[in-house]
């Protein structure tokens, strides 16, 4: 509720231990109809199959230069 009342609609995830927080948060975002974006080359622990199950949840996921450029 607090990020519509500021107008964020897109959440870029970074950081460690994928199959915990991160994986988490990300569900989470996505079950509020947040714009995802899960830096791949920037986060610890994230595997192939995980990054699947996010792309078939709509999360956009990229390299943290191609996460620079698609957001400039």
């Amino acid at each position: 509720e607090h990020l519509k009342n500021i107008y964020v609609n897109t959440l870029v995830f970074c950081g460690c231990n994928f199959p915990n927080c991160p994986r988490t948060s990300i569900y989470e975002a996505s079950e509020r109809d947040l714009k995802i974006i899960l830096a791949k080359d920037a986060i610890s622990q994230v595997y192939d199959q995980g990054l699947s199950e996010l792309e078939n949840i709509g999360v956009f996921t990229m390299s943290t230069q191609e996460c620079v450029d698609w957001l400039a």
